[in-house]
C-alpha cells in the first residue's frame, strides 16, 4: 500500500462569490501609494459611471483619470485627468522601437547587472525569463590573447577574423570565473530618502563580520582555481594566514576588483527574501501569510514590453509627421547658410523634443523658429482664404520622420505618498530622429525588401569610394626606336647657337628666338614620317613671352 499524502493548496478558495468579486474589483486594486490611471467603457463614461462610489464629471469617451484617494473624508472624490499621460505611453508604443539606457544614470546604476543585459529579463509580463542570458560586465581578470600575425588566414574555414573564436577551454574558464551572485539585483540607493539611506548604511555595518567571512571564502576558492589554471593569478597571499583586519588591508583591492561587495549584497538580499517565512511550520498559515515581493524591476520601467529589432521597427512602423522647430547651433549662422551640413536641429516628434542632424534632414528644410534673430518665426505668412486671417505656412518645416534612437535616463516615481498626479514630469528621455526621405540616414545599406531580387543583387556599400585605376600600357621596343629617330631629326633641324644673338636682355630677342623654334617645329611636323600633320601657332610680333 502506498501512502497518499494530502496536498495543501497554496491559496485557499474564497468562502463566497462576493469575496471573489471583491478581489477582482477596482476597489481592491486601488492603492493610494501607487498612481494608477483608470478608464471605463464609453457608454459608462457618458453617464459618469467609472466604477467608483460617486459619479465623475469627466464625459470624454476616451478619457482617463487618476485618483489620489478613493474617497475623501468630506465625501467627495478628488481626481485629475490622465489623458496626456496615457497618450504619451501609446505614442511610444506606436513607434515600435526598443529604447536604450543612458549609462551611469541613477536608473541604470540601480538596476545592477540587469542594465547590461540584452533583453529586458522577462519573457512575459508575469514570469521571469528562463532563457534570457545576463551579460556581465567585462572582468579585469580575463585577458584576451592577441592573435599572432603568422596565424592570420591559417586557422581554417570560418576563422578569417582577427578575433579568434573562443575554445572549449576558454569557455570553461569564463564559466568558472562568472559568479552567480553578481547577477542578483541590488537595492536602489538612488530611490531612497535620506532617512532610509541612513538606516541602510547602519544595516550594512552590522553585516561586516559576514562580509569578511564571505570575502575569505571567495578568495580561497579563487586561489584553488588559480592552482588548477582556471583563473588568472592576481596575488600570492594566502587568505587562511591572515586575520580579519589583515585580510581587508592586504586583499581589499583584489576584492574590490572582483566586485565581491556587489556579489555579497546580492546574495544577502536573495537570502532575506527566501528565509523570511521559513520559521512558519503550518502549511495553511504559510499559504495565507503575506509573501515578500521579489525586487525585479522592469529594465525600462514599464515603458515598453516588446523588444523589436531595427529591422522590425523599419518595416512594421510607418513614418509619422514631425516639425523642425529651430537650429540647435544658432550661433553658427543658423540653417540658412548654404552648404552648412554640420550641427543639428531640434524637432518635435511624437510629443518629444528630438535631435535631428542636418545630414539626415533631407533637402530644403527650414526651421520654424529662430530665437536668436529679430524675426522670430521665419516661416512664410499666408492669408487663409476662408477666414481671411494671416497664418504661417509650415510646409518647409514639416517632414515625415522616423525614430532612430530612444534613450531612457530617468523613470517616473509613481510609488509613495509624496508623488504627484503627473509623474511623467520627472521622466527624462533623449530621442534622435531622421527624415524618412533623407538619403544620409544610416538605417540599412540595402533599402529593398529582404528576399527580393533587388535585395539579393545589390552590391554592398562601403564607406570609402571606389577608385578605378587606368590600365598600365607598357611601350614596345619599336616605340623607343621610333622616338630616338624623331629626336635626332628634330635636333638636326634646330638652328645652331652661333646664329642667335648673344644679348638676352631684350624682349624682342626672346620673341625672335621663339619664332625660330616654332618655325623649326612646323617644318619638322610638315616633313615628318607621318607623325602628325598640322601647324603650330607662331608668336605674334611684339609678343613678350616670359619663357624663352
Amino acid at each position: 500500500m502506498s501512502a497518499v499524502g494530502t496536498v495543501v493548496p497554496k491559496v485557499l478558495p474564497p468562502p463566497s462569490p462576493f469575496g471573489e468579486l471583491l478581489r477582482r474589483s477596482r476597489f481592491a486594486s486601488f492603492d493610494p501609494d501607487i498612481r494608477q490611471a483608470y478608464t471605463a467603457p464609453p457608454s459608462y463614461i457618458h453617464r459618469g459611471n467609472w466604477g467608483l462610489k460617486r459619479p465623475i464629471a469627466n464625459r470624454h469617451p476616451k478619457g482617463h483619470i487618476v485618483l489620489r484617494k478613493f474617497e475623501e473624508h468630506a465625501q467627495y472624490i478628488e481626481w485629475d485627468r490622465a489623458d496626456s499621460q496615457v497618450k504619451f505611453i501609446r505614442r511610444i508604443e506606436e513607434l515600435n522601437s526598443a529604447p536604450k539606457l543612458v549609462s551611469n544614470s541613477p536608473w541604470s546604476t540601480g538596476l545592477g547587472q540587469v542594465s547590461t543585459s540584452k533583453d529586458s529579463g522577462l519573457d512575459s509580463d508575469f514570469c521571469p525569463g528562463e532563457s534570457s542570458e545576463i551579460i556581465l560586465e567585462k572582468d579585469e581578470r580575463f585577458v584576451e590573447q592577441k592573435p599572432s600575425i603568422d596565424d592570420l588566414g591559417n586557422r581554417g574555414k570560418g576563422n578569417y577574423s582577427t578575433i579568434p573564436a573562443p575554445t572549449e577551454e576558454q569557455r570553461a574558464v569564463a564559466q568558472a570565473m562568472a559568479r552567480p551572485d553578481e547577477t542578483l539585483l541590488q537595492r536602489n540607493i538612488f530611490a531612497m530618502r535620506p532617512g532610509e539611506f541612513k538606516d541602510y548604511v547602519e544595516e550594512l555595518r552590522t553585516l561586516r563580520p559576514q562580509f569578511i567571512k564571505y570575502v575569505r571564502k571567495e578568495l580561497q576558492t579563487d586561489r584553488d582555481k588559480e592552482r588548477t589554471g582556471k583563473r588568472r593569478k592576481m596575488a600570492d597571499v594566502d587568505p587562511k594566514s591572515l586575520s580579519d583586519e589583515e585580510i581587508m588591508f592586504e586583499m581589499g583591492l583584489e576584492a574590490q576588483k572582483k566586485r565581491l561587495h556587489m556579489a555579497f549584497l546580492g546574495r544577502y538580499t536573495e537570502d532575506q527574501i527566501n528565509n523570511l517565512n521559513s520559521e512558519i511550520e503550518d502549511p495553511k498559515a504559510l499559504a495565507n501569510a503575506p509573501q515578500p515581493i521579489r525586487q525585479q524591476p522592469h529594465k525600462f520601467g514599464g515603458l515598453v514590453y516588446a523588444m523589436p529589432s531595427e529591422l522590425d521597427s523599419y518595416y512594421m512602423s510607418k513614418p509619422q509627421p514631425g516639425l523642425v522647430l529651430q537650429d540647435g547651433t544658432p550661433s553658427s549662422g543658423s540653417s540658412r547658410v548654404d552648404g552648412d551640413r554640420e550641427g543639428e536641429y531640434i524637432a518635435s516628434f511624437a510629443g518629444l523634443s528630438s535631435h535631428l542632424t542636418k545630414e539626415d534632414s533631407g533637402k530644403d528644410v527650414r526651421p520654424l523658429y529662430e530665437p536668436f534673430t529679430t524675426q522670430g518665426i521665419v516661416s512664410k505668412r499666408v492669408v487663409d482664404p476662408e477666414t481671411g486671417k494671416t497664418t504661417f505656412n509650415i510646409e518647409d518645416s514639416e517632414r515625415k520622420m522616423r525614430l532612430l534612437h530612444l534613450y531612457l535616463e530617468d523613470t517616473p516615481r509613481v510609488v509613495g505618498q509624496q508623488t504627484g498626479n503627473v509623474p511623467l514630469l520627472q521622466v527624462r528621455m533623449r530621442s534622435h530622429v531622421v527624415v524618412d526621405n533623407g538619403v544620409d540616414h544610416n538605417f540599412r545599406d540595402n533599402p529593398y525588401p529582404p528576399g527580393s531580387k533587388e535585395y539579393i543583387s545589390l552590391q554592398p556599400m562601403s564607406g570609402r569610394p571606389r577608385t578605378v585605376r587606368p590600365p598600365i600600357i607598357k611601350p614596345s621596343r619599336d616605340y623607343f626606336s621610333g622616338a630616338a629617330q624623331m629626336r635626332s631629326k628634330f635636333n638636326a633641324q634646330l638652328p645652331s647657337k652661333g646664329t642667335l644673338p648673344v644679348s638676352s636682355g631684350s624682349k624682342s630677342l626672346r620673341g625672335s628666338t621663339n619664332d625660330l623654334v616654332l618655325d623649326s617645329l612646323n617644318k619638322f611636323l610638315k616633313n615628318g614620317n607621318g607623325v602628325g600633320k598640322g601647324r603650330l601657332p607662331t608668336s605674334k610680333k611684339g609678343d613678350s613671352g616670359d619663357d624663352s
